[in-house]
């Protein structure tokens, strides 16, 4: 979950300072390693940010972009010092708090990631990533009914949040409730139709179902909009074959 500060778009007058020779300043590089982390160049943000840091090592605001990336890579570890850095020099910093949050919970250490969720709430109320990142942990932590409950109670407050239907969806699934997780999925595919994501689940619990003809369909909808992703393509594979037998029944 990708929530960067938004240190400033990258902009003509530092790309003629590039072109110029000009010594580039902690900004400069700091929106050379935002606009390289939105191109998927991860290694290239992070040498970017680093320079930044060096230039200006209280920069915390880069602290928690560079962290990000860091995330994106799977080195959570790396993730967590750079938000802990960028919360020891600003102690107020949710954004901060609800990043380190997610990353532990990519740790499995579900514990820490409440309790970095609550100081950034604490902090702010107002912090949309921390509230619903710790209803998304207590999932992970097994309390589904307790999980279930707080995202109505966030669709309530954002009713046109597609990955909070999801992620309801995703977790009536995981209380065998297809039927519900699937009419999720389909109020999150009516306010976004591009969420590869939500197709897969809907395939899943469409599979789970035996409704393998509707899966398939939904794999494929998934293949299609992310045509790399190993897990779309196994699935497909499968219910296609799933879906031979039962025509053949």
């Amino acid at each position: 979950m990708k929530v960067f500060y938004m240190v400033c778009v990258i902009c003509i007058c530092c790309n003629n300072s590039y072109a110029l020779g000009k010594k580039l300043s902690a900004l400069d590089y700091a929106q050379l390693g935002y606009a390289s982390d939105e191109d998927g160049k991860y290694d290239e943000a992070i040498m970017y940010y680093t320079k930044a840091l060096e230039i200006n090592p209280k920069f915390h605001e880069v602290y928690v972009n560079r962290g990000i990336v860091w995330d994106e890579k799977g080195n959570f570890d790396k993730a967590i010092e750079d938000y802990t850095s960028a919360i020891d020099i600003d102690p107020k910093d949710d954004k901060a708090f609800a990043q380190r949050g997610l990353a532990w919970d990519s740790k499995g250490e579900y514990d820490r990631a409440i309790r970095d969720y609550n100081m950034a709430l604490d902090i702010n109320p107002h912090n949309q990533l921390a509230y619903l990142a710790r209803i998304d942990t207590w999932a992970h932590m097994g309390e589904l009914d307790k999980a279930i409950s707080e995202y109505t109670n966030s669709l309530n407050r954002y009713p046109n949040n597609a990955i909070t239907y999801n992620n309801r969806g995703f977790t009536w699934s995981k209380k065998n409730n297809y039927e519900r997780a699937i009419a999720d999925y389909n109020r999150a595919l009516g306010i976004d139709p591009k969420l590869a994501e939500v197709y897969f689940n809907r395939a899943e619990a469409r599979k789970s179902l035996k409704e393998y003809e509707s899966a398939l369909k939904d794999a494929e909808r998934a293949l299609n909009l992310k045509p790399n992703e190993s897990r779309y393509q196994n699935l497909v594979k499968e219910l296609k074959v799933e879906t031979d037998k039962y025509r053949k029944e």
